[in-house]
């Protein structure tokens, strides 16, 4: 027959009974035990990786959202610049050197500021001198973000109209 733990009798019939945290009576032997849970120390861990983990998701999207809003802005001022070369290449007439150094607004393009305190400047307007009825045009286009001063140039080439 088995043993007598606890006022159990046990049988043994081939296969090895596993009682769970029980000593035998008076002897204070340990019996093996089937460890089915976690430790304060395996949940401590764990919940010290968590942290870290969320801890550092923040320190990784932060600079990675203020990346995403630069590039946001900066693809305004090209398209911004972009739009006023079509307008000036839509308006030939308005294609003069005594042009050099006006803003959109007093050559009276129709194209507005898409972004708040983005400025515009026409910072380049001569006749190339091969071909004079060609010219060359740049638009600079500013903006501040985050206190620092951008400015963006696009050139183009365009043809005046000939009287």
């Amino acid at each position: 027959m088995g043993e007598n733990i606890l006022g159990v009798e046990n049988v043994k019939l081939g296969y090895k009974v596993v009682l769970q945290g029980l000593t035998r009576l008076g002897t204070g032997e340990q019996r093996e035990c089937n460890q089915k849970g976690t430790t304060l120390i395996e949940v401590l861990t764990a919940l010290l990786l968590l942290s870290l983990v969320s801890v550092s998701i923040p320190a990784i999207f932060g600079p990675a959202a203020q990346w995403i809003h630069k590039a946001r802005v900066e693809t305004t001022a090209v398209n911004y610049a972009a739009s006023l070369l079509d307008e000036l290449r839509s308006e030939p007439g308005k294609i003069d050197e005594s042009n050099t150094g006006k803003t959109a607004e007093e050559l009276s393009l129709v194209c507005a500021s898409p972004y708040p305190g983005m400025t515009n400047l026409i910072s380049r307007m001569q006749p190339q001198q091969s071909m004079p009825f060609l010219y060359d045009v740049m638009v600079t286009v500013s903006w501040s973000q985050g206190g620092q001063p951008h400015n963006l140039q696009l050139c183009t080439v365009i043809r005046k109209e000939q009287r």
